[in-house]
């Protein structure tokens, strides 16, 4: 709903959670480490923030929903509300483009998904949990200028790396 007047809406953060195996060899520590992130951001910025949950993967093969409910359960734990999913597709990312870029922030592990979101504008922190990911983020972070804590690992101290990123 929309703000009263002199109220401000939450900052909102889209992400992509994705567990898969390509992705993560530990998926409860991409978990913890994103939840993490962002109630850290959310105690930075004093405010309730507001992810939006994005889908890149939905199909009969690999179906992040079930990832996502885990997700949302977790974020729920630490007071984070978390929005609607939406599905991203070739087809409706210029629907969905201008709410994707009312974002402070986008975190995803995804180059297709950080490619879109920079390219909105939108600064984009790309976990690097593997070697093919982590040359995916250096290659984005290149490209669009942002420094190296735009890239953590899950392995990093999530608390820091909220402080790295609201500090850029």
């Amino acid at each position: 709903p929309p703000a009263a007047a002199g109220e401000s809406q939450p900052p909102e953060v889209n992400v992509h959670f994705a567990e898969h195996s390509w992705v993560t060899g530990e998926p409860e520590a991409v978990r913890g480490f994103d939840v993490g992130l962002l109630a850290e951001l959310k105690r930075i910025s004093g405010r309730p923030l507001r992810v939006r949950p994005l889908l890149a993967y939905l199909d009969p093969r690999v179906d992040e929903r079930p990832g996502w409910e885990r997700f949302a359960a977790a974020c729920a734990e630490r007071g984070i509300e978390v929005g609607e999913e939406r599905v991203l597709r070739p087809a409706n990312v210029a629907a969905e483009a201008r709410d994707l870029s009312r974002a402070s922030l986008t975190v995803s592990p995804s180059f297709h998904v950080g490619l879109t979101s920079l390219l909105l504008g939108v600064p984009t922190m790309l976990l690097r949990d593997n070697a093919y990911y982590d040359q995916k983020a250096r290659g984005l972070l290149a490209d669009f200028d942002l420094p190296p804590e735009f890239s953590p690992s899950s392995q990093d101290d999530p608390a820091r790396s909220a402080e790295l990123i609201a500090g850029a």
